[in-house]
């Protein structure tokens, strides 16, 4: 767990906002789509060895 203030995360954000020119979450939930990086996983996360999924869930909940 994560021990940080409330105001360090709002900093960490306006610092990505500002950095692609967005000043709200939603531009920059549309930036992401828009480049693709909505379906961006690190290659860490998808190794062999960690890819490990349960099949505990129902499709038609999706």
């Amino acid at each position: 767990m994560l021990f940080l203030s409330p105001r360090t995360i709002e900093s960490a954000l306006q610092r990505l906002y500002t950095k692609v020119g967005v000043s709200h979450f939603d531009d920059f939930a549309e930036f992401c789509h828009d480049k693709n990086y909505h379906r961006y996983l690190p290659r860490r996360f998808i190794e062999y060895k960690r890819a490990m999924f349960e099949n505990n869930y129902d499709l038609d909940e999706w």
